[in-house]
């Protein structure tokens, strides 16, 4: 899924690394949906045959529409929560260029904002992993903090970024600070 981000770069920047979220969150979301939608139909058709057989109606009663109805219903929201889910994972991004960092972040379809950072006003750049999971999934959190407020930016769930990546990063920062 594409997401439509513009960046209102200058003349003179360029976008060095887009970040974005790890899929193994994206992919465990939408096995939930599915394991929701078979306990939700298991479930509908258990509720159908104990009714039956205690009325002694036929399986296509008004009972049974009404469960079917009703299980249609709970699909479309299982799915739409599944496909809100999706949204928000993919509009996550974030953007370092050669002077400054653009990040994107949703946190539901109603919670969204954007952060442009100056290069020169990062002081420190890190990555960190908390816990087995994070590890295991190769999924980290990069950090930024900003001089002066003392904020640090955090992008959470992303890919692993190496030892590599983060020196280039931190050059990055340094040729800014250079004014170069």
């Amino acid at each position: 899924m594409k997401t439509n981000v513009k960046l209102d770069l200058e003349a003179d920047e360029r976008v060095e690394f887009a970040i974005r979220r790890a899929d193994v969150f994206l992919i465990t979301t939408w096995i939930g949906v599915i394991l929701a939608c078979i306990v939700i139909a298991v479930v509908i058709v258990l509720i159908n045959a104990n009714q039956s057989k205690i009325a002694g109606a036929l399986p296509l009663n008004g009972f049974s529409w009404l469960m079917g109805f009703v299980g249609v219903m709970v699909y479309l929201i299982i799915i739409g929560v599944g496909m809100v889910a999706t949204k928000v994972h993919f509009s996550n991004r974030l953007f370092i260029t050669n002077k400054r960092v653009f990040e994107y972040e949703m946190k539901s379809l109603f919670s969204n904002s954007m952060n442009i950072i100056d290069l020169k006003s990062i002081e420190d750049v890190s990555v960190k992993q908390n816990g087995m999971i994070d590890h295991m999934l190769g999924v980290g959190t990069l950090r930024m903090s900003t001089v002066g407020d003392e904020t640090t930016y955090t992008f959470e769930r992303t890919k692993m970024i190496g030892p590599s990546e983060l020196k280039r990063i931190s050059a990055l920062v340094a040729k800014a600070k250079e004014g170069k």
